[in-house]
């Protein structure tokens, strides 16, 4: 075997403590690149956002343009460090305005099983409470009327979420009563997760970033709700 030489540009890494300050001006950054807000509600700005997306349509033969609907999205930016983006802005003035003046509620009661099966110190974490959505179209939601048979789970209770940054590591924690996950969730175990079940209705499902690419975390926002339209 005859050895081939190789060459390379050189690189040059850059490592930045993560402080407030950074984060504050990261996101002052991103948000200088917003136009004009198109109204104010409790005395912030808000700027709209609309993309278009499919409206998921069976497929036709010979058809390739599919029907699309406009997507929305309001942004605010209620203290320098937080950003927040909500799909409606009757959603959005509601969020400001428990910001404003505090909520008479906990939109996530702390009684929630979810709160132990999170590390709310990893570098990234979220949970999500399944409520019954009625009518409204999400498939990213188990307990959906209208999904699928491999989606459907009547008793799933939530999800949570947790990134470890300094190893790769994506950790989903999926609850339910049904005894057993959804398929459409076992179809990502193979392949993509390690999974076991540390408790009775909770599943543990890992996967390491740098060997599987970025899919299991996209995948892991999805059981959050984001990212999935139909």
């Amino acid at each position: 075997m005859t050895p081939v030489p190789l060459t390379s540009n050189t690189i040059q890494f850059q490592v930045i403590t993560v402080t407030s300050e950074w984060q504050a001006e990261q996101l002052a950054r991103a948000v200088s690149l917003l136009d004009n807000p198109v109204s104010s509600v409790e005395k912030q700005s808000l700027w709209r956002r609309t993309a278009k997306i499919d409206v998921n349509e069976p497929l036709k033969a010979g058809v390739r343009d599919r029907s699309q609907r406009e997507d929305e999205t309001w942004l605010a930016l209620p203290r320098p460090d937080l950003l927040v983006a909500t799909s409606s802005r009757d959603f959005q003035i509601e969020i400001l305005g428990r910001i404003a003046r505090g909520p008479s509620t906990r939109a996530l009661p702390s009684s929630l099983p979810e709160w132990a099966q999170v590390d709310r110190k990893a570098s990234f974490w979220g949970l999500r409470h399944y409520s019954d959505p009625e009518a409204r179209h999400d498939n990213s939601n188990p307990r959906a009327k209208d999904s699928e048979a491999a989606q459907s789970d009547a008793k799933a209770l939530g999800a949570t979420v947790q990134f470890d940054m300094d190893n790769n590591i994506v950790e989903v924690r999926y609850l339910s009563g049904s005894g057993h996950l959804p398929r459409f969730i076992e179809s990502m175990v193979e392949h993509e997760f390690q999974v076991d079940q540390p408790q009775a209705d909770i599943w543990r499902l890992k996967s390491n970033l740098r060997n599987r690419g970025d899919f299991p975390f996209h995948f892991a926002a999805y059981l959050l709700g984001f990212g999935g339209y139909r």
